[in-house]
C-alpha cells in the first residue's frame, strides 16, 4: 500500500454521507451542501462567543447614537438614557443575552418611566426597541456555514455517526492547493460570463478545545461607541482573527473525528430588521464542486450490492454528462472500494472493488497520484478555454497522448515486477488503452469509461 493510499493520509479529505434519493443525486451533479448553526449535531459548533462587558458608558453611547439618529434631539437625553443604560450594564452578556435583555419588560417599563413626562405613546419605546436590536445585528449578526470532511476513513465511530451506521459510503477528495475548487462550467456572474477567478473553498483544520474563549462583541461597532476616536487596526485584527476561530473551534471531545471543513463567512446585504440578518435559502448553500478533484468512493460495510450498484450507476452517468462538458479535456480515473473490518484492531480498512480507468489496487496509487496533475491541467484547460484557438487546442491533447504513451511504455517496462496473476491483466490493459489511443489520436476524443477492470 502506497503511503498515498495509506490510512489517514492528509493526501486526501473524506465525506461521509447517508445513502438516499438526495445523496445519489448530489454525487451526479456534484454537489456538496453547506450547513448553518442549526443543522449541525453540535449545538457549539460555529458559535460566535460574543461578550458584551458590563459598561455602562459603551452602553450609553450606543443608546445615545441610536435615539439621536432615529428620533428628537432632546429624546437623547441623559435624563432619559441614564437607566436604560445601567440596566443593561448591570452584568456582563452574552448576544443573546443582550438581545432578550431589550426585549424585557423591564426595559420596556424603564424607558416608560423615564419618559412618563413627555406623554409619548408606548409604540416609540416598541420602535426604540426595534431600532436598537437592529443596529446591535448590524455589527454583529452573520453566520458561518460549514461543510464537514475527515482526514481519516478508518474509523468505525466516524462511519456510526455519520453514514448510517455503515449503511452509507465515503467520499474521497483530492485537494488540489489544499481547496475545493467550483465546477468550472458553473464559475459564472450574474451575467453568465466567466468569472476571472476561480472560486475555491480551502481546507480548514478544526481546532479542538477546551474551554469557549469570548469574543469582545463592542469591539466591532463604532469608535465613537467604544469611547474611542476610531478603533485601531490592531483592534480591528484581533476581533477578525477571533470571529474567524469560532468557525473552527470544537470541544476536545470531537478530536476522533479529525475534521477539516470548507467555511463559508456570509454577511447579508441586506440591512438586518430587529429579527437579524438575513440567512442563505438552502440552495444558496449548494456548492457545485470541480468533479476531476472527487476521485472515489468507500462503500460500508453494511451495503449489500444492490445498494452499491446503485451507486456506481449513479458515477457512471455523472462521469458520462461530465465527459460531454469536458469536451476536450481529460476525465481521470475513479476508483471504488469496499470497507472491510479489520480483524485484529478496532479499525476499518479498505479493499479494491472495482476500477474506471484502473486495473487493479497495484494501480491505484499511479493513477489517484496523477489526479493533481488531471486537475492541473484541466484548470489551465478551462481558464484558457474562450481564447485557445483549435489548433492550440489540438496541440494540448497531443500532450497528453504523449503522456499516456509513457505511461503504457512504462507498464510494459515494469511487467515483470507485478505478481503473475496480474501480467495477464497488464497485458489485457495495454491492448485496451493502444486500441482507445488509436481512436483517441483519430478523434481526438477522451478516454470512455468502458476502460474498467474488476
Amino acid at each position: 500500500m502506497s503511503k498515498i493510499l495509506g490510512s489517514s493520509s492528509p493526501e486526501f479529505y473524506y465525506k461521509y454521507r447517508n445513502l438516499s434519493p438526495v445523496s445519489l443525486k448530489e454525487l451526479l451533479y456534484g454537489e456538496i451542501f453547506f450547513a448553518e448553526r442549526s443543522e449541525l449535531n453540535d449545538p457549539y459548533d460555529t458559535l460566535v462567543p460574543y461578550v458584551f462587558s458590563a459598561d455602562y458608558g459603551k452602553y450609553y453611547r450606543l443608546l445615545e447614537s441610536v435615539i439621536s439618529i432615529h428620533f428628537p434631539k432632546e429624546l437623547a437625553n441623559v435624563k432619559y438614557i441614564k437607566k436604560p443604560a445601567e440596566y443593561l450594564s448591570k452584568t456582563k452578556l452574552s448576544y443573546e443575552e443582550l438581545i432578550n435583555k431589550i426585549d424585557s419588560k423591564e426595559f420596556t417599563d424603564i424607558f416608560w418611566i423615564q419618559m412618563d413626562n413627555m406623554k409619548i405613546d408606548s409604540s416609540l419605546i416598541m420602535e426604540i426597541q426595534s431600532l436598537l436590536k437592529q443596529e446591535i445585528h448590524k455589527y454583529v449578526a452573520s453566520y458561518f456555514y460549514v461543510s464537514s470532511f475527515s482526514k481519516r476513513y478508518d474509523n468505525p465511530i466516524i462511519w456510526s455517526h455519520y453514514a448510517d451506521q455503515h449503511k452509507g459510503f465515503c467520499m474521497i477528495f483530492k485537494p488540489y492547493n489544499n481547496s475545493l475548487y467550483i465546477d468550472p462550467l458553473k464559475n459564472i456572474d450574474i451575467n453568465g460570463h466567466p468569472n476571472s477567478e476561480m472560486k475555491k473553498y480551502e481546507f480548514r483544520d478544526v481546532k479542538y478545545k477546551r474551554k469557549i474563549k469570548g469574543i469582545d462583541g463592542f469591539l466591532n461597532f463604532s469608535g465613537y461607541v467604544n469611547g474611542k476616536k476610531e478603533l485601531s487596526q490592531k483592534d480591528k485584527d484581533r476581533f477578525w482573527e477571533e470571529y474567524g476561530e469560532s468557525a473552527r473551534a470544537k470541544y476536545i471531545d470531537w478530536k476522533y473525528e479529525e475534521e477539516v471543513r470548507l467555511i463559508d463567512f456570509h454577511r447579508s446585504p441586506e440591512v438586518p430588521d430587529e429579527n437579524g440578518a438575513k440567512k442563505r435559502s438552502q440552495a444558496e448553500r449548494i456548492f457545485y464542486y470541480d468533479k476531476t478533484q472527487f476521485c472515489g468512493i468507500i462503500f460500508g460495510t453494511k451495503m449489500n450490492d444492490n445498494e452499491k450498484n446503485e451507486v456506481i450507476s449513479t458515477i457512471r452517468e455523472m462521469r458520462a454528462l461530465l465527459l460531454k462538458e469536458l469536451e476536450k479535456f481529460m476525465l481521470p480515473p475513479f476508483v471504488f472500494y469496499d470497507a472491510v473490518q479489520n480483524p485484529n484492531e478496532f479499525k476499518i480498512n479498505k479493499k479494491f472493488h472495482l476500477g474506471l480507468g484502473v486495473i487493479n489496487e497495484e494501480f491505484c496509487h499511479y493513477h489517484l497520484e496523477e489526479t493533481n496533475n488531471y486537475f492541473e491541467k484541466n484548470l489551465k484547460l478551462y481558464k484558457k478555454r474562450e481564447q485557445l484557438s483549435d489548433s492550440q487546442n489540438a496541440e494540448l491533447i497531443d500532450d497528453f497522448i504523449k503522456s499516456t504513451e509513457n505511461a503504457i511504455k512504462s507498464f510494459k517496462d515494469n511487467k515483470q515486477s507485478f505478481a503473475d496473476q496480474n501480467k495477464l491483466g497488464i497485458d489485457k490493459l495495454v491492448n485496451s488503452f493502444e486500441n482507445t489511443l488509436k481512436s483517441y489520436k483519430d478523434q481526438k476524443q477522451p478516454f470512455p469509461d468502458n476502460i474498467i477492470f474488476k
